[in-house]
């Protein structure tokens, strides 16, 4: 097991959650908005001082500095504003390690402070951050949001390659059920501050939308049958 955390609290947000992911899957996590998903990620990368247990290669990372904390695991937020006038390659060197330059495209955003970029550009550069110290768990929330439908399947290869490589795990807060579905080795489903579900099986439910000839439609009320004329 690469990571067991469990009992993750934030009052009125997150209610005793408890995780297990293994070297080499990519889990995503889904739900609809204010289900809890960002509060988990904020939790499992030790922000806001969250109650409850995190081994994570047989360490708890809240316990490290900042120093050592993105060797074994980075947070991707979902904002993508950025206070700084910073260069892209100076962000990304923040992060430290290596970037995936070639793979993400950033060779001629390098040198561009990143408050020039558009926000799909800055969501890469950010991207490259998190990936720059290979940590054994991702933790991104939304890496796809500004992203157009070329980028946002490159950055889902990308994910499952740099997963592949292992021992390292994933896990990605997403609204795209397809790519979910899709990319996934697991689906965990999040609503009202507690994981509900694993898997797709309560979509309908917790959503509101089911597929009908391929397409995500909402649910619509079926008519009693026996109401007919």
């Amino acid at each position: 097991m690469m990571l067991d955390a469990s009992g993750l609290s934030l009052p009125g947000r997150l209610y005793d959650a408890a995780l297990r992911i293994i070297a080499g899957e990519l889990v995503c996590l889904i739900g609809p908005n204010g289900s809890g998903k960002t509060s988990l990620l904020h939790a499992l990368a030790g922000i806001g001082g969250v109650p409850g247990t995190m081994n994570l290669e047989g360490v708890d990372p809240r316990r490290l500095g900042p120093a050592q904390r993105p060797a074994l695991l980075t947070y991707l937020p979902a904002t993508r504003d950025i206070p700084w006038p910073l260069t892209a390659r100076d962000l990304i060197a923040l992060g430290g390690g290596d970037a995936a330059f070639e793979t993400l495209e950033l060779a001629p955003l390098l040198d561009r402070r990143i408050d020039t970029l558009s926000t799909g550009e800055r969501s890469r550069v950010l991207i490259a951050r998190a990936l720059a110290p290979r940590p054994k768990l991702l933790l991104l929330d939304e890496p796809t949001a500004n992203l157009d439908p070329l980028w946002q399947i490159r950055l889902m290869e990308l994910v499952r390659a740099q997963v592949a490589q292992g021992p390292r795990g994933a896990l990605v807060a997403i609204h795209d059920l397809d790519l979910a579905e899709r990319y996934a080795d697991r689906v965990i489903v999040m609503d009202k501050g507690r994981i509900a579900a694993e898997g797709m099986d309560r979509v309908a439910e917790i959503f509101g939308v089911e597929r009908v000839d391929g397409r995500w439609e909402a649910v619509r009320t079926r008519a009693d049958p026996r109401s007919s004329p």
